[in-house]
């Protein structure tokens, strides 16, 4: 049984690498057989023998709740909304019920176990890394309209990607004691990391980045002056970071340039003018799983999802759907602020504040398998051992530095 634990614990560590690359495709089969998801297939099955062990854990029936009646109601507006249906298998969300369950099985997974869930995120980074070496070795490049994708990926993703591999490595150090080795280690890390945002030129991931620092340096809860030297210190990097970039990089330069000079979003300002021209029509029940890319094409000539996750579910799942997801991001936004509180850990709380605003301008983001990994990982965070319904594991903790 410990070896089966061991083995458990390392697949869910190779799902995590895997993510980072779930796009890819190595043996060309239209995006069904991803690396990503034969892991995911197999950490699943590692899972078998601990899922009595799982499945007595109450506490995630707060999450849980929510995301079923979310599920219910695609359903009844995929119903309501029967003429877009042409199979029996489209009133479900498959994909996303099949992440939903995976971020069930993965908290429950690594609440036990603050050793698994802190090497979680050493892994995440280095697979965010090793992209980062690949992409100077010019490995696993294309490009497409002029935009880069590393194994497939969209380069929005990769670059948001590697933001929340940079804040993990921040949050580690930052408002701690730690030594001058550990700061240059740190800095090291995340030079390589700052190089594969600026190659995805994605003026979100950039964004992102700065949304995250400043969340970081008004919520940590450190002396004046030194919030204020790390306030300077910040201010210092960011104004170098964008020069940096508006010098060395044209092609991201003129991006930024397009969207201080003109508001260009890309497409999606467009998209999500559509998406609430559908919404006006569609209000309480959306149009369905199977009516959002009719129902888009008609309102506003491009059958695309409207690169935010609300906008989304309201469309697939109408008022009540946006409902129950906003319920479950609630509780889980209310369980890091009280941790927060209790510990002052700034870490968990911030990359649920850039995850939230990642979400809101991407395209199918409800079924992007590494924001319901992060889930998994922020509720593992913040739930202690004692909210737990069982008295198989020692009382105490879990996590100490998400």
């Amino acid at each position: 049984m410990i070896f089966l634990k061991k083995l458990n614990d390392f697949l869910l560590y190779l799902l995590i690498f895997s993510a980072t690359f779930e796009y890819w495709d190595p043996f060309g089969i239209a995006g069904t057989i991803t690396i990503a998801r034969m892991v995911t297939v197999l950490y699943v099955m590692s899972s078998l023998p601990f899922f009595k062990q799982y499945l007595r854990f109450r506490f995630l029936k707060q999450y849980v709740v929510p995301l079923f009646f979310l599920v219910l109601a695609g359903i009844f507006s995929t119903i309501v909304n029967d003429i877009y249906v042409l199979d029996l298998i489209e009133i479900f969300n498959t994909r996303f019920i099949q992440l939903a369950l995976l971020m069930v099985l993965i908290t429950a997974h690594t609440v036990t176990n603050k050793t698994v869930l802190q090497n979680a995120l050493k892994v995440y980074v280095l697979s965010l890394l090793i992209t980062a070496l690949l992409l100077m070795a010019g490995v696993g490049i294309t490009y497409h309209s002029g935009r880069l994708f590393l194994f497939g990926e969209n380069a929005n993703l990769t670059g948001f990607k590697s933001v929340l591999a940079i804040l993990i490595v921040i949050g580690g150090v930052a408002g701690q004691k730690v030594s001058l080795k550990k700061w240059v280690l740190s800095i090291l890390l995340i030079l390589p990391l700052l190089m594969l945002l600026i190659a995805s030129a994605s003026r979100g991931a950039l964004l992102s980045l700065f949304l995250g620092l400043f969340f970081m340096l008004v919520l940590l809860k450190v002396k004046v002056v030194k919030k204020i030297v790390l306030i300077a210190v910040g201010l210092f990097f960011s104004i170098y970071f964008i020069n940096y970039i508006m010098v060395n990089d044209r092609d991201f330069a003129k991006r930024i340039e397009s969207t201080i000079k003109n508001a260009e979003t890309g497409g999606r300002t467009k998209l999500w003018e559509s998406a609430e021209r559908v919404i006006q029509d569609n209000f309480i029940f959306g149009v369905g799983h199977s009516g959002v890319n009719p129902a888009m094409l008609k309102y506003g000539q491009k059958a695309e999802l409207p690169h935010n996750i609300f906008l989304e579910i309201w469309l697939t799942s109408g008022i009540l759907g946006v409902f129950f997801f906003s319920l479950f991001l609630w509780r889980i936004a209310k369980k890091l602020w009280d941790r927060y509180r209790q510990t002052g850990q700034v870490l968990g709380l911030v990359l649920f504040l850039v995850i939230l605003a990642n979400l809101s301008k991407s395209g199918g983001a409800i079924g992007i398998i590494f924001a319901w990994i992060f889930f998994a990982l922020l509720i593992a965070s913040t739930t202690q051992i004692e909210e737990i319904s069982s008295n198989i594991y020692e009382k105490k903790g879990v996590n100490e530095r998400l």
